[in-house]
């Protein structure tokens, strides 16, 4: 359910989200292989996380 859940993130927040969460990789790793800035990278991180819930809650109680 999760997996499926961050298959439908934005790109973006997708990225960050794997490299972060399933990686755990820290933000500076993370830019080095983006290219984008801690804060854009925090900001993207943050809204995966509550997307992620709101997609979650529509597979769970939607479907």
């Amino acid at each position: 359910m999760l997996e499926k859940a961050v298959l439908q993130l934005p790109e973006k927040q997708k990225i960050t989200f794997q490299l972060k969460y399933f990686e755990d990789l820290t933000y500076k790793e993370i830019q080095l292989i983006t290219g984008g800035s801690i804060g854009g990278l925090k900001s993207n991180y943050h809204y995966a996380v509550i997307n992620r819930k709101i997609i979650i809650y529509r597979l769970i109680f939607m479907n």
